[in-house]
């Protein structure tokens, strides 16, 4: 008896581990987020996508709007913020969409609107 109670143990940790392993495969793969035990999405994922449309953000060299605020769930990218032009509007949105693990951009970037020098 006890070597079938250690050979359950084994195939259950076994088991454990292989669906532990698929679920982080399919999160890293962009198929789906990875849920823990309460069935939230990972926020690991997340986090590492944000940081990387952060960088893309940073280094375009022809945006000029820095204040840009990022977040990200589960692939889904929001931009918000003002913007001055159009451009930095459009490339903002652009330099998020090349971003490996982005599924989605929510551009909510507002746009400036000048000051109306006819009324007074």
């Amino acid at each position: 008896m006890h070597t079938k109670r250690s050979y359950s143990g084994v195939l259950a940790a076994a088991a454990a581990t292989a669906f532990s392993l698929q679920a982080g495969v399919s999160a890293a793969s962009g198929n789906s987020p990875a849920i823990n035990g309460t069935g939230q999405t990972s926020d690991a994922a997340d986090a590492a996508t944000m940081a990387r449309v952060k960088a893309a953000l940073a280094a375009d060299h022809q945006l000029l709007a820095r204040d840009i605020d990022v977040s990200v769930r589960a692939g889904v990218v929001r931009l918000g913020g003002v913007v001055e032009s159009e451009q930095d509007l459009r490339l903002a949105e652009l330099d998020a969409k090349s971003v490996p693990g982005v599924r989605k951009v929510n551009n909510e970037i507002e746009l400036k609107m000048a000051p109306d020098r006819g009324s007074h």
